[in-house]
């Protein structure tokens, strides 16, 4: 089956679109087409045009991809049409624009989106076809049909067979010179991705914010090309929201399309979860946690490390690098390729190890950001990448600008914003007195987000403490609607608010974020500490600050 994205579902927790013919057609998709489609829905784009008429928006209802035949764009339409005197009526309502005007527009916004992110300036051809077309799953027409519709438009009889009709499409608008030439597949994903996210990201706001987020950077492209220089072994640092982490995913993806064996590593659980989960699909990615490494390589279960006393905990993780490095010494285990994300998590001896499976020939890229080094004292990084290049990425392409200014508040970290990033809603903070108003200011916070229809999955807390309940949300069964738990990893289960520490949910970002208790004045609020936590929201950003605290008598 295709894979889909966004996916909205209906009560029973079924495919859905927004309208009875669009549901026709994903029907069709969800049984017709394979998963080497991946099929975006309900795609919201905004395109920069002029000062004046600073953004046309539109939405495309389907964007089909697949590696060999191209893009595609389905637009779909139901109804009565009639075309009189010169203009398009739909159901007797004039439009401005025929479905192939429409459709038109929506192709040309991929293409330019396209040439774009991929390197493709002057007239230069993208080497593949992007075209579409309109659908009438169940139009009927008062007159006869016009000129355009005869061989380009989707119509009732061939949903019967989709994947044809639309590959048929694509591979007549394919030239022989197409043919002949060639473009990196993954940057087309990741270009492609890049629409993905924001469909998720900024599916609620303003059509000004959703454009801001709506290419590849230059300098996240000249990363992902590196190997084309023949640079294979480099560091890369970045600011928060700067796409290390997406980068680093699509560099091993890359090497492992390649036919490398990539080893894919990382320092926190919940971040490795994510990359586990983006690169099932590539058996030749083994992506993993450093700890969890190191206890797998060494034979040490689960219940071995639970039962380690509380008090000798810190010890036992502080001796896994000395011991895998050992244990690598006696049985070499090497990988074609080596990529780091956190870097700057990694210790000393943690790089002894992670060396040690690196071939001399081979690529060994790390990515870092030196602001979010909040385990240790002094940045350390592998000593055979002293002197390899090292770029720089500076454009921040998470975070709105009201959020933006929020983290380079606590901790300038270099980079910077689009001039026309959004300034998306303002940051919302509270300041109770005591823990029953801090509780109170959260409960506030969720129930208006759930007024507002924000899902809960777009929702993260995080606090000082491990467990919620040693807060002041205490044990309380509900907040504001909403169950608030700690799970082990990230769960999205409905009617619950994820609550994490910044340790753990550092490396991940969330919609909305709910920075807890904060107390700036604390040692479990480093400024460091804070900046990792701020710039984990992409949307929206509430501050519940830590109640005073009682004034010390004598």
């Amino acid at each position: 089956m295709a894979k889909i994205y966004p996916v909205l579902l209906d009560s029973e927790g079924a495919p859905r679109m927004r309208n009875a013919a669009e549901n026709r057609v994903l029907k069709k998709i969800l049984e017709q087409f394979s998963d080497e489609w991946t099929v975006l829905t309900n795609l919201e784009y905004t395109t920069n045009v002029s000062r004046f008429q600073p953004y046309v928006c539109g939405e495309i209802d389907f964007l089909l991809h697949h590696e060999i035949f191209g893009v595609f764009a389905i637009e779909v339409k139901s109804g009565v049409f009639a075309r009189r005197g010169g203009k398009w009526l739909q159901n007797g309502r004039a439009r401005e624009r025929s479905p192939w005007e429409q459709v038109g527009s929506e192709v040309e916004f991929v293409r330019e989106y396209l040439r774009r992110e991929l390197g493709f300036f002057g007239r230069e051809r993208l080497p593949f076809p992007v075209v579409g077309v309109p659908c009438f799953p169940d139009c009927v027409w008062s007159d006869s049909l016009p000129p355009e519709a005869r061989g380009n438009a989707i119509w009732k009889d061939d949903l019967d067979d989709l994947p044809a009709v639309v590959e048929n499409f694509l591979r007549n608008a394919r030239s022989r010179e197409d043919a002949r030439r060639h473009c990196d597949e993954l940057l087309v994903k990741c270009a492609l991705r890049g629409l993905v996210e924001i469909a998720e990201r900024l599916r609620d706001h303003s059509a000004e914010e959703r454009a801001v987020f709506l290419r590849l950077t230059e300098e996240q492209g000249r990363v992902l090309n590196a190997s084309t220089r023949g640079l294979a072994r480099f560091r890369v640092r970045g600011g928060a929201g700067t796409g290390k982490s997406l980068l680093a995913l699509e560099k091993a993806k890359r090497l492992a399309d390649a036919g490398k064996s990539v080893l894919l590593l990382c320092y926190n659980l919940l971040l490795c979860e994510n990359f586990r989960e983006s690169a099932k699909n590539r058996p030749n990615i083994f992506v993993r946690a450093f700890s969890v490494f190191a206890r797998e390589r060494l034979g040490i279960s689960d219940a071995e490390r639970d039962a380690v006393p509380p008090e000798l905990r810190t010890a036992f993780f502080e001796e896994l690098p000395r011991r895998l490095a050992e244990n690598l010494r006696e049985s070499p285990l090497k990988f074609d390729a080596v990529i780091v994300d956190e870097a700057q998590d990694f210790s000393p001896e943690m790089w002894l190890a992670v060396e040690a499976m690196t071939k001399p020939e081979g690529d060994f890229v790390i990515f870092y950001d030196p602001n979010q080094n909040i385990f240790r004292d002094e940045l350390a990084l592998p000593p055979s990448l002293a002197d390899a290049p090292e770029h720089v990425l500076s454009r921040n392409c998470r975070n709105t600008r009201a959020i933006f200014e929020a983290v380079r508040k606590r901790l300038p970290d270099g980079t910077e914003l689009p001039a026309e990033t959004p300034e998306g809603e303002p940051v919302r903070e509270f300041f109770p007195k005591t823990a029953e108003e801090c509780r109170a200011a959260l409960a506030e916070t969720l129930g208006s987000l759930r007024t507002r229809s924000v899902p809960a999955s777009d929702v993260t807390i995080i606090g000082p403490r491990a467990r919620p309940e040693d807060t002041s949300i205490g044990s309380a069964a509900e907040v504001g609607g909403f169950r608030v738990v700690s799970p082990p990893l990230r769960r999205f289960e409905d009617g619950t608010i994820e609550y994490f520490t910044c340790m753990r949910f550092k490396g991940c970002e969330t919609g909305t974020l709910v920075l807890f208790e904060l107390d700036e004045s604390s040692s479990d609020w480093s400024p460091r500490r804070v900046y990792a936590a701020i710039s984990r929201a992409v949307n929206r950003l509430v501050i519940i600050h830590a109640p005073p605290k009682p004034a010390r008598r004598g």
